[in-house]
């Protein structure tokens, strides 16, 4: 069994080696910092379970020190304080801090708190992978529908009706677009995919702009959509994205339908990214 690890942020090195030696004998892990700078850079290359944190250290103030942590990580943080001021604590407990105990610190009390600490970090990673599942669940749901609808037009008013019932998110669709893909190297699905998305959101920028994909044969399939109200140059820049991958990778086919302004007109882009494709991939070959 792996041990627990905890990151020991205090500058007094008589209370770090009593807590050290306390916890090691506990079967906890411990890596002690001295300083705050020290302690944010071992919080993520160490990966700590949970954090012991006083507020009086030596170059920054430890409520900074927490404020920072919150802006990256939700790994339980303790502080360990001589501080006793009621404000001290509520301003702790308010930036994100899971639990204060003031010095001087007792064996059972810190046994205690970092039971409970531990607890809250099983219970935030179980819940984090439950919602990962959860979205790769609908985003499996969402991908099927996607290549049914592909597959089978006809069953178009049906499909529909499915998903907008089961995600109603996509009744507030303000536009879609559909680029098809084919790849005319050795090279995977995949890694397509990957570049495609990667240029799309770095030029688009958008919050709103979710890229859902299917294989269709030997093609890509990625359908955007934009749940956003806002307008966008979305035809330029997939334009842009389809040339900056011919550029970096040689021969390189896509076709991209026309901006749709509701999900009702997914079969219609459908239909205009094959013919695109098809009709881009004369156009290369004639041009070489």
């Amino acid at each position: 069994m792996n041990k627990i690890k905890v990151l020991l942020i205090e500058d007094d090195r008589s209370i770090s080696n009593f807590i050290t030696a306390t916890m090691d004998r506990e079967g906890y892990k411990i890596m002690h910092a001295l300083n705050g700078r020290e302690g944010l850079s071992l919080s993520t290359s160490f990966c700590p379970n949970v954090i012991l944190l006083d507020l009086g250290l030596p170059d920054m103030d430890g409520l900074d020190v927490l404020q920072k942590l919150r802006s990256w990580s939700d790994v339980p943080v303790i502080i360990i304080s001589a501080r006793t001021k009621e404000q001290e604590k509520v301003s702790a407990l308010d930036l994100g801090a899971d639990d204060y105990i003031e010095k001087p610190v007792t064996v059972p009390k810190l046994k205690e708190v970092l039971k409970k600490a531990y607890g809250i970090y099983c219970y935030q990673k179980n819940y984090s992978e439950m919602t990962r599942n959860l979205e790769k669940a609908e985003r499996v749901y969402i991908e099927k529908f996607l290549r049914d609808l592909y597959e089978h037009p006809q069953d178009e008013a049906e499909l529909l009706r499915q998903i907008l019932e089961k995600n109603p998110k996509f009744q507030n669709v303000h536009s879609v677009c559909v680029t098809k893909i084919c790849e005319a190297q050795c090279r995977s699905v995949d890694d397509y995919r990957e570049i495609i998305q990667a240029l799309t959101f770095e030029m688009i920028g958008s919050t709103y702009l979710e890229v859902f994909s299917f294989y269709e044969k030997e093609n890509l399939m990625l359908v955007y959509f934009n749940f956003g109200e806002t307008e966008f140059p979305f035809y330029e820049k997939i334009k842009e994205t389809k040339r900056n991958l011919n550029s970096e990778n040689g021969n390189f086919f896509a076709g991209i339908s026309r901006i749709h302004k509701e999900i009702y007109a997914l079969n219609k882009a459908f239909e205009e990214a094959d013919s695109a494709l098809r009709y881009g991939q004369y156009l290369e070959m004639e041009d070489a």
